[in-house]
């Protein structure tokens, strides 16, 4: 666990852990860091602090990182039971099922995840991939029409056979 608070010490974060019971388990680190921007940034996280509360107001996130120290995954809001198993299992390098971090600079993905909601919707990926059965449709349905039509036609005798 990491933290964006630049008032939270090693001493807090020790307490935290003590607290959660999550002392003596080698899976948790509780830390902070002087580079809070970048972290934030890191994650996606903005949190904005509120005077009137005297804390920062922020969603709530919880990022696996693996043992190289990459992120895994990142649940953005309170999520179930489900999501928390894929989290764990994608920090432990276990196969997940398909889904993608929200970020706007996948052109071609498969769906578009809105953490706003919580929804995803198609993307430009699922036509892409989609387009060659699209195209081959077009093509069977447009043979199929003109050699109809041409059957119409030599019936109604417009077309005149050539004859040696």
């Amino acid at each position: 666990m990491l933290s964006f608070d630049p008032k939270d010490t090693h001493e807090d974060m020790l307490f935290l852990s003590e607290r959660l019971k999550l002392d003596n388990n080698k899976q948790w680190i509780f830390a902070t860091t002087t580079d809070i921007e970048k972290l934030n940034q890191s994650v996606g996280l903005n949190p904005v602090w509120d005077n009137d509360r005297a804390q920062y107001d922020h969603d709530a996130l919880l990022a696996g990182i693996n043992k190289e120290g990459y992120i895994t995954k990142k649940l953005i809001g309170l999520r179930d039971r489900q999501d928390l198993r894929l989290l764990i299992r994608s920090v432990n390098g276990i196969f997940s099922p398909s889904y993608r971090l929200p970020n706007n600079n996948q052109l071609f993905s498969c769906f578009n995840y809105d953490p706003q909601t919580g929804k995803s919707t198609p993307g430009l990926g699922i036509f892409v991939l989609a387009l060659p059965a699209i195209i081959t449709l077009f093509m069977v349905v447009g043979i199929s029409y003109g050699a109809r039509q041409k059957r119409i036609s030599a019936k109604k005798g417009k077309i005149n056979p050539i004859s040696n």
